[in-house]
């Protein structure tokens, strides 16, 4: 009874921007075991609102309000052991991670059931790749607004991955989290409308994406403004989708001229395989056409094929690998493979742990506006 009203009036604190009295409240109630009050003092702990940042001490509230079968609970706890930059990140865990967001999904978190979806798109965390429970995932979160997962399921329909292709719910999709403040989706519609690919032409709607996109900090959209001569005056701090599952965007790489188109086709191909695209498109083209793309040179297709390497995908897992042909990619600076080198030096997989040289990587690739790399930075 009192640790519900604790929490009732640490709310209405909270709600006035009172942060110190809503969090004496909400520690109040914690201790007496209420989740709800558990998990937002882990909010407040994880994202530094009200109290300095303590990853431990939020680790801690997640698992309290967890015991109380807290939904987003579980998916917090997921994100702990998946995060890789964080103090915790030391505790880098998929399979840890696949079973607390199997918790939060059957309880309907829309986090865990995206995150989950991911790992089935994938097959990580031990899970066998299942793209039909990946997609059942994305539709269960995408029913509650979970904006990436609106994003994910229009490429789903778009691309025909477990479903089949539907053009129209690809582009409702697409614009329900286009209105949300998708980046990612804004930039995709100007793609559309610039190209007339799906939908009427019409330029003045896709410059109109276009610059809602790079508004919310998508680099891609921001670089094709300026290839229009087009400046925003006020660029926002760069950004990328988080578990957004395909890109229209490949990295490139200076190749040959002779073997340039023949490059970046197999690297093109090995991608979409990946991405599940394309008539009998599968896992198991990803690696050939990827090595086929390597041996012309292909600096992005170095980095697809680290990836696969990383992640185990269609080949035996090899970190030495992986970082190899990452080191190869983020020297023709792909910012996705220095952001992966710097991984691999951070958690000394493949290398010898190295955390300057980690540092090193993860500000070549901020400097190219990749945000991931951004937010490592702020924790080693």
């Amino acid at each position: 009874m009192f640790a519900n009203l604790n929490y009732k009036k640490g709310k209405n604190h909270f709600d006035k921007k009172e942060y110190k009295e809503a969090i004496a409240l909400w520690e109040k109630a914690a201790k007496s075991g209420h989740a709800e009050a558990a998990y937002n003092l882990g909010e407040c702990f994880s994202t530094g609102v009200g109290v300095p940042v303590d990853y431990n001490r939020a680790l801690e509230l997640y698992l309290i309000a967890a015991k109380k079968s807290h939904p987003k609970a579980f998916g917090a706890l997921g994100d702990c052991y998946e995060d890789t930059f964080k103090p915790y990140g030391n505790m880098c865990d998929d399979k840890k991670a696949f079973e607390y967001y199997s918790k939060g999904a059957s309880l309907g978190d829309a986090n865990s059931q995206a995150k989950l979806a991911s790992f089935y798109y994938n097959g990580y965390g031990g899970c066998r790749q299942d793209t039909q429970k990946a997609l059942d995932l994305y539709k269960k979160a995408a029913a509650q607004g979970h904006v990436i997962s609106k994003v994910n399921l229009a490429y789903f329909y778009e691309k025909g991955i477990g479903v089949q292709q539907d053009i129209k719910k690809a582009y409702e999709n697409f614009k329900s989290a286009a209105d949300l403040g998708s980046a990612e989706a804004q930039y995709i519609l100007g793609i559309w409308y610039e190209n007339g690919y799906m939908v009427q032409q019409d330029v003045k709607k896709a410059l109109g994406y276009y610059v809602q996109s790079a508004n919310n900090g998508n680099f891609r959209a921001e670089s094709k403004l300026k290839s229009l001569g087009i400046t925003l005056q006020n660029p926002p701090n760069k950004k990328e989708p988080d578990n957004i599952v395909y890109h229209y965007d490949i990295p490139g790489s200076k190749v040959s001229s002779a073997n340039e188109d023949k490059a970046s086709s197999a690297c093109f191909r090995g991608y979409m395989a990946r991405s599940g695209d394309g008539a009998g498109a599968c896992y198991s083209e990803v690696v050939p056409n990827y090595r086929e793309a390597v041996a012309l040179g292909h600096a992005g297709a170095h980095f697809g094929l680290g990836s696969c390497y990383y992640n185990g995908i269609q080949v035996k897992q090899d970190y030495k690998k992986a970082a190899e042909l990452f080191k190869i990619a983020a020297e023709q600076n792909v910012c996705e493979a220095q952001y992966y080198l710097g991984n691999c030096y951070y958690l000394g997989r493949g290398v010898s742990q190295d955390i300057e040289k980690a540092r090193e990587w993860y500000k070549k690739a901020a400097a190219q506006g990749f945000s991931n790399a951004k937010e490592a930075l702020k924790y080693i």
